[in-house]
């Protein structure tokens, strides 16, 4: 290459560069950056129909007479002439209930004010009761010897069960029982029917205790 055709290229690149310098200032702008949404709305939402921007739900207002005043639940009010009272006294030692009480026994506060008793009654309610038997062999052989081998040993623990179940239970109450020896056996749901009773009775009956351990905790 030659010196003459050197010094041709510079000078070329030289007047290109003082031309570009003498042009007047050119400002760059960059593309703007796409901004999201300023609102909650959802991008490509379709808008309603008609152009009208729904409406919001708007609570209605307390009625004046309830406005700034706490809310209380519905009152219920009754009147009555008389009002029962059930009540069971127990001793608190024993745990036994107190029989034969008086009108003058007792004292009834509403509200912290004394109240007049005008009727008292002892009324007989229904029982529902479970019957535990021990039923097995050494309770059989004390009561054999109890008896002076006289009777069947069951007789002594069977007797008395039976004389409870047919005398005391009426038709309004309620009776279940069961047998146990080294388990319990429940011999019956609880039942008014005196039929089904009178076969508990003969089923202990016709038997004999298979074991002669016991085991009460189990049963209770």
């Amino acid at each position: 290459m030659s010196n003459s055709f050197c010094r041709r290229l510079l000078l070329l690149i030289i007047g290109i560069a003082i031309s570009i310098g003498a042009l007047p200032n050119v400002r760059v702008f960059a593309q703007a950056r796409r901004q999201p949404p300023v609102s909650d709305q959802k991008k490509n939402k379709r808008p309603p129909e008609g152009g009208q921007q729904p409406e919001e739900k708007k609570e209605e207002p307390l009625p004046p007479d309830l406005t700034g005043k706490p809310q209380e639940a519905e009152k219920l009010l009754v009147t009555t002439n008389v009002v029962n009272v059930d009540a069971v006294v127990y001793n608190k030692n024993s745990g036994q209930p107190i029989i034969n009480l008086k009108k003058q026994n007792f004292t009834i506060f509403v509200d912290g004010v004394k109240r007049d008793i005008t009727n008292f009654a002892t009324p007989e309610a229904p029982i529902t009761v479970t019957l535990v038997v021990e039923y097995s062999k050494l309770g059989e052989i004390f009561g054999y010897y109890g008896s002076g081998g006289m009777e069947s040993g069951q007789l002594e623990v069977i007797r008395p069960m039976a004389m409870f179940l047919s005398r005391f239970i009426t038709p309004e109450d309620y009776v279940s029982v069961i047998a146990y020896d080294m388990r319990p056996t429940p011999l019956t749901d609880f039942t008014n029917d005196p039929n089904r009773i009178q076969q508990v009775i003969s089923l202990l009956l016709r038997n004999h205790p298979a074991f002669t351990d016991t085991n009460m905790f189990d049963a209770l």
